[in-house]
């Protein structure tokens, strides 16, 4: 059972997790996914124009499609996460770090197969994807009821609804306790949707194999397009997992060492934006900033040599600029700053500061994204092998 305290005796009682607003939290989670900025108007438009795509299979329209389907996905999950934690934080005196685990396990990782089981049945009705075909590859065929007292045995051969196929490959409980899970069970690649269960599925309504490739071969696009956003749901929640461990400066799932507290701030901030903008706003790298000088992290520090000079050549002519906010935006040469200089003949472009501050955070993004890397692959390594 899960539970925290009450606001009321926050140290002495306990209050089940049934109990929370969840409706309220629900409401709240909804108007911050509707909203949207004037700069994502575009994606709603493109995933429209792909929508109507879709029935022709075009492999270059399904993975464009998916792709951007999986960063609204992710970006819910995120709203929710963060709804979640507010709330949580101002219940009782729990430590952040339990309560941010609670969030993931009991409102952020249920919520996710929902949504998956939406995406995906909506994914496959817009691709018109034959029902028939949709259930052999996806559930195995029921079984035979056999009554008691030697009555006739009866095949159920009941047609069964897309969504019910698909709630059959995505359970209510998939993506729930993924650390523990990740030690004791196997992951492949893909889900439920991956090769080998599509295989098995197909040959227990008796169709041989030679019979089932070329019929694989004609959906192999929609089939691919439901495990890539199985993959990409797997892939958000084992990252807001490492978040946590990251934050405990624990080992993480597979022991892989602590990162800097620049990198555990900045790689999943950059992460996050990179997945919902195909160009980062600036407002957005102003949080981004904003949010670095909140942990206090000198500017200078996450510099390279370049980014450096850049300062000190600024500073020279009275021009201080010692935040990650003012840096991360900062695209002026304010009369000081060469745009390009001449190194041994060669024409070199020196950047303004932003340049060189978002370098830093490029390669806190290209740490994170190595840990998160790891942590996936020694999650499926096994599956690999064994399917």
């Amino acid at each position: 059972m899960v539970h925290s305290e009450t606001s009321r005796s926050r140290k002495h009682h306990d209050v089940r997790w049934e109990s929370l607003p969840h409706d309220r939290l629900a409401s709240e989670i909804a108007q911050a996914v509707a909203y949207r900025a004037p700069q994502e108007a575009h994606y709603e438009m493109r995933l429209k124009e792909l929508a109507q795509k879709l029935p022709q299979f075009s492999q270059d329209d399904h993975s464009e499609f998916t792709r951007l389907i999986s960063a609204e996905t992710n970006r819910e999950l995120r709203i929710c996460r963060d709804v979640y934690r507010n709330y949580l934080e101002t219940l009782n005196n729990k430590s952040r770090i339990a309560k941010w685990d609670v969030a993931l396990n009991f409102a952020v990782a249920p919520r996710a197969s929902l949504i998956l089981r939406r995406r995906i049945c909506g994914y496959l009705e817009t691709s018109r994807v034959d029902p028939i075909i949709a259930e052999t590859f996806l559930a195995f065929r029921a079984g035979l009821v056999i009554p008691l007292r030697g009555a006739h045995i009866r095949p159920v051969d009941a047609k069964r609804s897309i969504e019910e196929v698909v709630c059959s490959c995505v359970p209510a409980g998939a993506f729930q306790h993924l650390k523990e899970r990740f030690k004791r069970e196997n992951f492949i690649v893909g889900g439920p949707f991956a090769p080998p269960h599509i295989l098995r599925r197909a040959m227990s309504y008796g169709i041989s194999l030679s019979d089932i490739s070329p019929i694989l071969e004609d959906n192999q696009v929609w089939i691919s397009g439901a495990a890539c956003l199985w993959d990409n749901v797997q892939r958000e929640i084992v990252a807001q997992r490492v978040q946590i461990d990251l934050e405990e400066r624990s080992n993480t799932m597979v022991a892989v060492g602590s990162l800097p507290k620049f990198d555990r701030i900045v790689g999943p901030l950059y992460v996050e934006a990179s997945e919902r903008y195909t160009t980062i706003p600036r407002e957005v790298w102003q949080t981004i900033g904003e949010k670095v000088d909140l942990a206090g992290i000198s500017l200078e520090s996450k510099l390279e040599p370049k980014g450096k000079r850049v300062l000190r050549d600024l500073l020279r002519q009275q021009i201080a600029i010692k935040t990650w906010r003012e840096a991360l935006i900062c695209d002026r040469d304010f009369g000081v700053l060469e745009s390009k200089v001449v190194v041994n003949g060669n024409v070199k472009y020196r950047g303004m500061l932003n340049r060189h501050a978002k370098r830093a955070v490029y390669r806190a993004r290209d740490r994170y994204r190595k840990v998160l890397e790891h942590i996936y692959e020694e999650g499926i390594r096994r599956s690999k092998t064994s399917c």
